[in-house]
């Protein structure tokens, strides 16, 4: 799939650097976003994150009673996995694999949508105003706390490189209290418009899966039924996300980071507040070319194909454009969030 480049960072610039809400630079990223992840990784120790004292972590816990704590470092696990059949381009979130079977598969997917959910509907971060498109979806009211408002960006792969989607918003999910809320798998959360992302979505619209969250009382942890997939907040926003083979075990099985980059508008006559940090570097991936990009015009032809050749990209480059490479252009599913009752809304408004 082509990748549009409207802008170029200024000369010895990275395009990555963001200002935090204190006007300060950041510290920039980690070397590996810059340089691509092959070699990145050499057998470094997995975390082992230990179970907390009940002073220490609340009695946030689920079902299983398997209750557990952030990892020392963030070590996304996943990209270290060899990749299978890494000779077809089937991990990249600019996979261009039997791309001509996409544009049915979305016309499928509009005819199928069941009653009150509508789309797919797209978005492309290399046209201006891009963030409207997004933004209009939470102007309904809802019943999401502003602590997690807005739409966040699964920095990562979301535990699967293929289909766990870009981009994710919890205001269309049905609150059944402060902290706790139903999100089905099939509407706001905003997958590569590629096959592969039309097949995650038409996956979840077969299956139906809907997820339950579970948050503690300060947004600081949470956790989604029935305990393997944790959430640690690091910063107002970002969360560390933990995947467990297990509910009740400590072998992780993928880390990646939930990043939020659009806040939800204020209402009329309300304070305007400032997109978070990550939006400059997820637009910044977006439109930027990949790590690694096929020298001859054959490997090119046979990439957009989705033909099963290397493409002039070996697996270790092929994981680098996986993970670093945002694609710029998203489809979606949307149903219309529960409005909240009368006093949930005065609550909302002197928040």
């Amino acid at each position: 799939m082509g990748v549009a480049c409207s802008t170029q960072p200024a000369e010895n610039q990275s395009p990555f650097t963001a200002l935090d809400e204190a006007g300060a630079e950041d510290e920039g990223p980690p070397e590996w976003l810059s340089v691509g992840l092959a070699n990145a990784f050499d057998d470094p120790p997995p975390p082992s994150p230990v179970e907390e004292s009940e002073a220490s972590a609340g009695a946030l816990r689920p079902p299983s009673g398997w209750r557990h704590s952030v990892p020392d470092s963030y070590y996304p696990v996943q990209w270290t996995r060899p990749i299978a059949c890494s000779c077809v381009d089937w991990v990249e979130q600019r996979s261009a694999l039997c791309w001509c079977v996409a544009p049915p598969l979305a016309d499928a997917l509009r005819a199928c949508a069941p009653a009150g959910t509508s789309g797919p509907f797209h978005c492309d971060v290399t046209v201006p105003r891009w963030e409207d498109v997004l933004l209009s979806r939470l102007s309904p009211a809802s019943r999401c706390p502003p602590e997690l408002d807005g739409w966040w960006w699964l920095d990562g792969g979301g535990g699967d490189l293929r289909v766990g989607g870009e981009l994710l918003t919890f205001h269309d999910a049905d609150w059944q209290g402060a902290t706790r809320c139903v999100k089905s798998r099939l509407a706001g959360l905003a997958r590569p418009h590629t096959l592969l992302g039309l097949l995650g979505t038409a996956s979840a619209l077969l299956s139906g899966v809907r997820e339950e969250w579970v948050f503690d009382e300060g947004y600081s942890r949470g956790y989604v039924q029935p305990g393997s997939r944790w959430l640690f907040r690091v910063s107002p926003h970002e969360f560390r996300v933990v995947e467990y083979t297990e509910a009740a075990t400590n072998k992780i099985w993928a880390m990646y980071r939930l990043r939020r980059i659009l806040r939800r508008r204020p209402s009329a006559g309300g304070e305007s507040t400032p997109h978070p940090p990550a939006l400059a570097e997820f637009v910044a991936r977006a439109r930027a070319q990949r790590p690694h990009e096929p020298s001859l015009l054959c490997h090119r032809l046979c990439g957009w194909a989705g033909a099963p050749t290397l493409c002039g990209c070996a697996a270790p480059e092929r994981l680098d454009n996986a993970v670093v490479a945002v694609n710029p252009c998203v489809v979606y599913m949307w149903r219309d969030p529960i409005p909240p009752g009368p006093s949930e809304s005065e609550h909302s408004a002197a928040g």
